[in-house]
């Protein structure tokens, strides 16, 4: 602000617009029947859902797991995640939240998700899950939400350059010792 430049960021207030790009991966999986996870205020219009993390929703078909998987994967930009709890073979109801939602699965479970997806998954989380449970990398979800936010702030204010500054996730895939890609100490 003190070089003229203004900054907006937001992280609490976008991740519990239900509507808002918070729900982009809601979106490309074309998910009906939408709930949030945790509500944390009423909804604005009586066709809205309310603010909170997370969301769980069908899928328009049920899908094999590790078809799901495999669309995921394209869908984010990760090397690979982790599962944990029991996987089922078929998912036909998703639930997600991003970044570190893992605290969540409860939730997940209780709002009738086969597959609950996040970031952040903890050891201790991982051990009393009763759902299947697919770390995705906390970058991946919240990167994605964050390029679309900026779209959004674009066309709500014409005129005004709005500039994503995109950032790579601190974590990377496991690589031989002394690859370019390792930091040696």
């Amino acid at each position: 602000l003190g070089a003229d430049v203004p900054l907006y960021a937001a992280h609490t207030t976008l991740d519990v617009n239900a509507s808002g790009p918070a729900a982009w991966l809601a979106d490309e999986l074309r998910l009906r029947n939408r709930a949030v996870l945790e509500t944390v205020a009423p909804a604005a219009r009586p066709d809205a859902l309310p603010s909170g993390y997370g969301l769980a929703g069908d899928l328009p078909e049920p899908v094999g797991f590790a078809e799901l998987d495999a669309r995921l994967s394209r869908l984010l930009a990760f090397p690979g995640g982790t599962v944990c709890g029991p996987v089922p073979e078929m998912v036909a109801r998703v639930a997600y939240c991003t970044g570190s939602g893992s605290s969540l699965w409860r939730e997940a479970l209780a709002a009738g998700a086969q597959l609950f997806i996040t970031g952040d998954v903890k050891y201790h989380t991982a051990l009393e899950t009763r759902i299947a449970m697919l770390d995705v990398g906390h970058h991946s979800l919240e990167e994605e939400m964050m390029r679309r936010m900026s779209q959004v702030l674009a066309a709500m204010f014409a005129g005004v350059e709005v500039i994503f500054v995109a950032s790579s996730s601190p974590l990377r895939p496991r690589c031989a010792f002394g690859d370019a890609q390792t930091p040696v100490l």
